[in-house]
């Protein structure tokens, strides 16, 4: 959901709307084909008390192959076409849903860091950001790689006036034992 992240992928992606994808949950258990941690997937379910939040993109159709490729289509995921529900009305879209999936994954901290601050930098619920925070999550391995992606994450929050509106941003998981502040 974070806008910087998907435009570094696609320069074209314009977020045009929030919405809602009815009978999903979203769990972390994509297995990441890059890194083997666990990544966002809405999983299908039977409840209509499930419900996951997001964003809805525009993508130029040209851009479209190199955002397949970056997110694994046909490697872990598949496209599927989905109902979403926004403010106004109900749109078709198109979602990637995962097809190698591990429950035992976790995601890494800077990975939740990335999608928490999406939630936040389009206003997503405090509740959603809430349970999104809460996510159980786990230092990744590969130290370079962590601090490249919160190098990322602290470069466009400060270009988008995110810290400067609010001050600082606390980064790590939940339970404190790896957060650092930007200020």
């Amino acid at each position: 959901m974070f806008s910087a992240r998907l435009k570094d992928r696609v320069p074209s992606a314009r977020a045009v709307g929030v919405g809602c994808l009815k009978r999903h949950s979203l769990k972390w258990d994509k297995v990441s084909r890059k890194d083997g941690s666990g990544k966002c997937d809405a999983e299908s379910t039977v409840s209509n008390a499930d419900t996951v939040w997001g964003v809805l993109f525009e993508v130029d159709r040209a851009e479209k192959p190199g955002l397949d490729r970056a997110e694994g289509l046909d490697h872990g995921y598949n496209e599927v076409e989905v109902s979403i529900e926004t403010k106004n009305r109900e749109v078709s879209a198109l979602m990637y849903q995962a097809t190698s999936k591990n429950i035992a994954l976790k995601p890494y901290h800077w990975y939740t860091e990335f999608v928490v601050e999406g939630a936040q930098e389009h206003g997503l619920s405090r509740a959603y950001v809430g349970s999104l925070k809460s996510v159980i999550s786990e230092a990744d391995p590969d130290q370079e790689r962590a601090n490249r992606e919160r190098a990322f994450l602290r470069k466009n929050l400060a270009s988008s006036g995110w810290l400067s509106r609010f001050g600082r941003v606390v980064f790590g998981d939940v339970k404190g034992d790896t957060d650092e502040t930007a200020r």
